[in-house]
């Protein structure tokens, strides 16, 4: 057992955290409030010390330079010396996961950091109380077995010495009125023949009352039928150790830890029973076990959210784990939440054998007036909405009666991609209340689902769009040619394929320069260089087809950059111009045979304007020469006459 400080409390705190001014912090904290505090910066000054001295409770953080607080957790618990020290996680660590681990490690509470003053204060304060009134019971039933034990042996011995015996008696009455158990004598028929003051206390009566009756008359759960062989239970083993439960004067009925000790006193067989309320403890254990019930629940729905392959699936999953989690008849999505429209759609659901719904009806469901007035309260209100019998459920509504709904429990999702969602519980096969725990969770779960639903719509967005696209680019007129940064053949439309007689794939992953001549290459290799500093530019080029065909191509450029300025590579719309350069071609060789029969006439025409020219010549020296003989002609005719 522990050992205590001198005024008897457990105030012995050991804070382990690596920041000093976490540190720090605590130890001030602690020390103001009474605590005695032994601060250590890490796991290994931390067991050296408790192997010393052993703290009453211990303050952990997780995240440690070498040894984690995982791991000096799991090192205290498997020491027997130190595995009841009670210890409380105080992480920045904030996952579901994580603190699942602290639990399921040992620790008895778990804190977020950055926390509040009183939190901690609050909750050291309900650990250590527990662990003395645990310690301090445990110690009081030893000690009362073993002075019982004595008396029982002593009473057999001395049976002579009833004066002595009466004197031990009248202190065990002295010590049993000073307790703080409540402390019951009570003989085989059940009835009390000696009760402390705390029993009196607990129970809110006085002493002559409680005398007056018998153990049913405060145990609900012992009656007079089961007495006798409780009895005979107790006299077999000498002495049980037991929970119960006790009824007040008042009528309230609290939880009780019962030690019944058997003995007999001159020839009289007793039980001493030792009882202590257990409210306390029992509502900390209760709220120990509804965190790790809420944890455990919320770890089941994130590995069903990562162990699915396929949407479908993990809605599957999530749904089921729903139904089990809730151990309700019903657990399904609905699509549109939306009052106006005519009906929506059951998209997935998960049921129970006895009640199937409208996925298994293969309906949709019409949009009833009560129907619509939940859906006005879903979207208007952002937390859950909890219908049943007596509660905003009409029975008699259509769609409550189809499908024999008698208490439900529902949030509207809103993703961030199309219309809002309905996530719903349904009970048919009772009304039922939902508890503040199960609204809390539930809450955490649609908030899952909603992240699960817009990453998904996302991403069929995006590939609505990007097959959209793909439709446009393989139906387009012109050629479609991407080059990743290593200026291999990224993707090719049908158009670009089609041209240079490939079918796309054959394309894909191999150099431009596969379908080029090769005197073009080195042109090539200048271009994607300017490409590469970022510059656009429109150019002819010619490609080799698979038939070794030429292919004239218009090519408009383009580089592509990411966000960050990054070049990824070049995008080329072609077009292609082949039927243009063929008829430029047969242009230029129609033009040159003109120019050389043009050429040809011009050579001739002026080898017969020379000789033209030298006829004319002529001519005109002969029509001088006339002219000159017919002066002379007439000059002599002249002198003649």
């Amino acid at each position: 057992m522990n050992e205590k400080t001198n005024n008897g409390r457990f105030d012995r705190i050991l804070v382990v955290d690596d920041t000093t001014a976490n540190l720090q912090l605590l130890t001030k904290l602690l020390t103001e409030h009474g605590y005695t505090v032994y601060p250590a910066s890490d796991g290994d000054l931390a067991l050296e010390f408790v192997r010393s001295t052993l703290p009453d409770l211990i303050l952990l953080d997780i995240r440690m330079p070498g040894m984690d607080g995982y791991e000096v957790c799991r090192r205290l618990k498997a020491d027997e010396r130190t595995r009841s020290i009670p210890l409380i996680f105080i992480s920045i660590l904030e996952d579901e996961g994580d603190k699942v681990r602290g639990f399921r490690a040992g620790a008895v509470d778990y804190i977020t950091k950055p926390f509040q003053p009183e939190e901690v204060l609050a909750r050291i304060k309900t650990h250590l109380r527990l662990r003395e009134l645990t310690e301090h019971l445990e110690e009081q039933v030893r000690e009362r077995t073993q002075e019982l034990a004595g008396i029982n042996e002593k009473l057999r011995r001395e049976i002579a010495e009833r004066k002595r015996a009466e004197q031990r008696i009248s202190l065990l009455n002295f010590a049993l009125n000073n307790i703080r158990e409540a402390a019951f004598l009570i003989d085989e028929a059940a009835r009390f023949h000696f009760v402390n003051q705390e029993a009196c206390r607990i129970l809110g009566y006085t002493r002559d009352e409680l005398l007056g009756m018998a153990v049913p008359d405060v145990d609900p759960d012992f009656t007079l039928e089961r007495w006798p062989g409780h009895w005979a239970a107790l006299k077999e083993k000498r002495s049980l150790i037991f929970e119960g439960r006790h009824k007040a004067r008042n009528g309230s009925v609290f939880p009780v830890e019962i030690s019944a000790n058997y003995f007999v006193y001159d020839d009289q067989a007793y039980n001493l029973a030792l009882v202590r309320d257990s409210t306390e403890r029992k509502r900390t254990e209760e709220a120990h076990r509804a965190n790790l019930w809420f944890f455990e629940s919320m770890d089941r729905i994130n590995r069903a959210v990562q162990g699915a392959d396929t949407l479908e699936q993990m809605m599957s999953d999530v749904l089921d784990a729903m139904l089990s989690i809730f151990g309700c008849d019903r657990a399904f999505l609905a699509v549109p939440c939306d009052p106006a429209m005519p009906e929506f759609n059951i998209t997935m659901e998960r049921t129970t054998p006895s009640y199937p719904g409208a996925s298994a009806r293969k309906v949709n469901v019409p949009m009833s007036p009560a129907v619509k007035n939940l859906y006005h309260e879903l979207l208007s209100n952002p937390g859950p909405n909890e219908i049943y019998i007596g509660k905003g459920l009409d029975p008699e509504d259509e769609v409550w009666k189809t499908y024999e709904i008698k208490s439900q429990l529902a949030i509207a999702l809103f993703p961030e991609v199309g219309p809002p969602w309905e996530c719903g519980l349904h009970q048919c096969s009772y009304s039922r209340a939902w508890t503040p725990l199960e609204k809390k969770l539930f809450i955490e779960i649609s908030r899952r689902l909603k992240d699960i639903l817009t990453s998904f719509l996302i991403n069929a967005s995006l590939k609505e769009s990007e097959e959209k696209y793909r439709r446009m680019v393989d139906t387009a007129n012109e050629g479609i040619w991407v080059l990743g940064p290593d200026t291999l053949t990224a993707s090719v439309n049908a158009r670009m394929a089609e041209m240079l007689g490939y079918a796309p794939e054959e394309m894909i992953g191999r150099p431009v320069t596969d379908f080029m001549f090769e005197q073009d290459a080195l042109d090539h290799q200048q271009r994607m260089e300017t490409r590469r500093q970022g510059i656009a530019e429109h150019f002819e080029r010619r490609f080799r087809g698979k038939d070794g065909q030429t292919v004239w191509v218009l090519v408009s450029g383009t580089p592509i950059f990411d966000n960050e300025h990054r070049y990824q590579g070049a995008f080329g719309m072609h077009t292609d111009i082949t039927e243009r350069k063929m008829a430029e071609e047969e242009l230029r060789r129609l033009t040159d045979e003109l120019e050389q029969r043009v050429k040809e006439r011009t050579t001739e025409l002026e080898s017969k304007n020379s000789e033209l020219e030298r006829l004319n010549k002529l001519f005109v020296g002969r029509e001088l020469k006339m002219v000159e003989l017919k002066e002379k002609i007439k000059e002599l005719e002249k002198g003649t006459a």
